[in-house]
């Protein structure tokens, strides 16, 4: 096991520094006809993935846990058991206040994981605990940390005790003369690491040793680390080496591996190959591997850095041979993980998962405490282009829909939610200084579970006047209705229903989409064969996996008696689009039919967003689509002939996965705002452009992608260099209807969803 007197990043120390707020024009130049952007989505999983494929994760429903008045540093899972150490005085059941029904419990304590209630195991410590580990047989409890008595005798800073009894084992007489951080154990022999010299008085200024599980005896194990210390060590599943992690720079006096990473024998401590520490490199002051932790294939690290000499604030997967088989460079700081069924859970404070496809950097900052991906890679990291480390190309895993809320606690002065988590497969725990859960109470620790065992209550996150929709007669005995998907902490397929008059128990439509908080696109559909004159209300119901249910707000339209909306418009309508513009307006802005949009800006907000149109652009031009009486808009080439509309979006390109994992499509993605809609003579071309904007490094990144013949349109911000089917089969589309609509004149502009139109 691991664990660290902490030295995290202060949630905004570093914001000025790294945050840079990515402000993207975007010219999209029309040829002649209507331009779709259609991609496939990344796979969510979740706890009801929606492919078999997919790893399917615990629930987000937080079960009644213990709590205590301080903070966890380290948990073990022992059958139907978790002992949990810290700094912590007191312990109270589940949905007690503060101060309320508690009971002592000193720096250690134990509850039944399938319950959630607390043991009568309750050892006392004079000092906080750092590192728990279970023997491989689960009878005894290894822990490390200040302490220097424990049930009322010396026992400096490691002892064991009876896991049933919370009896000291007697027997055990390891000891260390500084503060110890680590520990992790075979069934002969018991390593740890720390701030320490001596192990039961022998010399150790490598500040690691080993001991007789038999006796405490020290071993002749003796790495030497330098230069800073361990934070975390896991032992091999065959007994054979010893992985070490931390601020160290160099281990055995080597840099590499050995800068805050490195592999040993577990005889001597003598260093092994460890080819993953020349691409993962935290140590010095600043930076360190945080923790590492292990399953019978691989070994999981975590990373932090507050200033200088590191590079990953994720985490990294290696094999026991040393070679990396991924890293998540999501950012900020990494504190644990823990894998099971095919899933990587982690606690920390992400806040920007940008180069992996996952959530963007928000204005005000959102911190994502617990973060779940895939074990295995599915694909490469992107470019970064916030300032951070670059991990361009290097395999990473892909992040999975599971986004339980941990609120921040103040109790170590650093602001943390989760410090630790841990996993049996069937039960995630986590353990750290927050007060809250999913906005209820639960202070410092709490339970998730598998599906099976979950209640599984934590359903769709918007409802009434947060999840405005739209309907519009937009012709004769017809209405469309359109809306933003809602999102689900713990599912990405969601059902939506629409609901004319109130009658839920006969929706008139149902749609399926995937979403999440900072990724909901449009859907959309066209009500048909009412009666003109008539009042109709509607509104929309997203259905998760589970049942669970949210509803919109419900909106009221009188139906027209006159129009008539168009075959073509129906189609892109039902096809869910999230802009679009018909461009037959013949004054005022141009009306974005599939509105509202969500996450206009960077704090998410949803709004109807339409465009202006500039003076040069001809109104009232016919339309592109033969037999549709909509009207259009022609644009003569100067800078007047346009159209703009203002928004902030997650644009996105696609970095495909080389293993065919069913979660592989993912995604790049940067801020942009603006769109411009203009033709630029004398060659019909798609310009897409980002503009970095304030920050130290200032200048402009620009990705163009010139010549819509090659590149086709994706999606509304970056456009990647065209390499895929789709986008040749957007283009092809393009030029029939172009061939069709002959030249000069612009029916409209469909952008269908932020992800994806989904077929």
């Amino acid at each position: 096991m691991w664990h660290a007197q902490r030295r995290p990043e202060p949630l905004c120390t570093r914001c000025a520094a790294r945050a840079r707020a990515i402000a993207a024009g975007i010219a999209i130049v029309l040829a002649a006809a209507v331009m779709v952007a259609t991609e496939q989505s990344p796979a969510h999983a979740d706890s009801a993935p929606p492919s078999s494929a997919i790893p399917a994760t615990v629930s987000s429903d937080p079960l009644p846990t213990p709590q205590i008045d301080g903070v966890v540093w380290d948990q073990e899972i022992v059958g139907d058991t978790v002992f949990v150490g810290g700094s912590f005085s007191t312990a109270r059941p589940a949905g007690a206040a503060p101060g309320a029904s508690t009971v002592p419990r000193t720096f250690l304590l134990s509850y039944r994981l399938s319950t959630g209630v607390l043991t009568n195991w309750a050892p006392v410590l004079n000092g906080q605990v750092n590192a728990i580990d279970a023997s491989p047989d689960g009878s005894r409890i290894y822990v490390g940390g200040a302490f220097t008595q424990v049930n009322g005798s010396t026992r400096n800073r490691i002892v064991a005790f009876d896991a049933a009894t919370g009896a000291v084992i007697p027997t055990f007489a390891a000891s260390a003369n500084g503060e110890v951080f680590a520990v992790d154990s075979t069934a002969s022999t018991v390593y740890f690491a720390g701030n320490f010299s001596q192990s039961a008085g022998v010399s150790r200024p490598g500040r690691a040793a080993a001991a007789s599980a038999a006796t405490g005896a020290t071993t002749a194990w003796a790495p030497v680390i330098a230069q800073g210390r361990a934070y975390g060590l896991v032992v091999s599943p065959d007994g054979s080496k010893v992985v070490i992690g931390g601020s160290f720079t160099t281990l055995n006096g080597s840099g590499n591996p050995g800068y805050g990473l490195g592999a040993v024998t577990s005889t001597t401590g003598t260093s092994l190959p460890f080819a993953a520490n020349s691409t993962v490199r935290n140590a010095g002051t600043d930076s360190a591997i945080f923790s590492l932790s292990a399953d019978g294939d691989s070994i999981y690290g975590t990373g932090y850095i507050f200033g200088t000499g590191g590079n990953l604030e994720g985490t990294f997967r290696a094999s026991w041979d040393g070679s990396l088989v991924w890293a998540e460079d999501c950012h900020g700081d990494t504190y644990s993980a823990a894998a099971a069924n095919g899933v990587v859970y982690t606690a920390g404070h992400a806040h920007y998962c940008g180069n992996l496809g996952g959530f963007p950097e928000r204005s005000p900052r959102l911190h994502q405490h617990a973060v779940a991906f895939t074990k295995v890679a599915t694909g490469v990291a992107t470019r970064d282009v916030n300032g951070y480390p670059s991990w361009t190309g290097v395999a990473s895993p892909s992040v999975l829909t599971w986004f339980p809320e941990f609120s921040m606690g103040s109790y170590t002065g650093m602001y943390q939610g989760p410090w630790s988590v841990q996993t049996d497969g069937r039960y995630v725990v986590y353990g750290g200084e927050f007060p809250r859960v999913n906005g209820a109470g639960q202070q410092g620790l709490v339970r998730f579970a598998i599906p099976t065992i979950a209640p599984n209550r934590d359903g769709p996150r918007l409802s009434g006047s947060s999840w405005p929709i739209s309907a519009v007669s937009r012709g004769s005995g017809e209405v469309a209705i359109t809306w933003p998907a809602n999102y689900d902490r713990d599912n990405g397929a969601l059902r939506y229903l629409v609901i004319r008059g109130g009658d839920v128990q006969n929706p008139i439509a149902q749609r399926t989409s995937v979403s999440n908080g900072w990724d909901r696109g449009g859907l959309g559909f066209v009500d048909r064969g009412l009666t003109p004159g008539s009042t109709q209300s509607y509104r929309i119901r997203a259905v998760d996996p589970f049942g669970n249910v949210a509803d919109s707000a419900t909106v009221q339209v009188t139906v027209s008696g006159s129009g008539s909306l168009g075959e073509y418009a129906r189609t892109i309508i039902g096809s869910n689009p999230t802009w679009y513009y018909r461009l037959g307006e013949s004054s005022g802005n141009a009306i974005n039919v599939a509105g509202p949009v969500a996450n206009v800006n960077r704090s998410g907000a949803t709004a109807v967003v339409n465009a202006s149109v500039g003076s040069g652009a001809t109104r009232g031009r016919p339309g592109a689509i033969a037999g549709d009486a909509d009207r259009a808009m022609a644009f003569g080439g100067s800078s007047s002939s346009r159209i703009v509309s203002s928004a902030s979006t997650w644009g996105m390109t696609r970095s495909r996965s080389r293993r065919g994992s069913a979660a592989a499509p993912r995604a790049a993605r940067s801020w942009a705002s603006e769109t411009v809609v203009r033709p630029r003579p004398p060659e019909p071309s798609i310009a897409i452009s980002s503009s970095t904007a304030g920050a130290s490094r200032g200048g402009q990144r620009r990705i163009e992608s010139h010549r819509a013949q090659r590149n086709g349109v994706r999606q509304r911000g970056l456009a990647p260099r065209g390499r895929h089917g789709r986008a040749r089969r957007a283009e092809a589309l393009r030029r029939r209807r172009a061939r069709r609509a002959g030249p000069g004149r612009r029916e409209g502009l469909a952008l269908l969803g932020l992800r994806a139109h989904r077929r």
